[in-house]
């Protein structure tokens, strides 16, 4: 049960990424969970700083 909640997770989170790509953000790779992990990771620390820096820039 967490098994398949967990790859749903990582599906969406891989649909979303591919679907607002830029060549800041890596792309999942489904060949092992922990690389999965850690890129997913790293894509959400990226989107998460250029969330943060656009609110900054529009919002003071």
């Amino acid at each position: 049960m967490i098994a398949n909640f967990v790859k749903n997770l990582i599906d969406g989170a891989k649909s979303v990424l591919v679907i607002f790509h830029n060549e800041d953000y890596i792309y999942p790779d489904r060949k092992d969970f922990r690389r999965d992990a850690r890129t997913l990771s790293s894509d959400f620390k990226a989107v998460g700083k250029d969330m943060r820096r656009a609110l900054t820039k529009y919002h003071g």
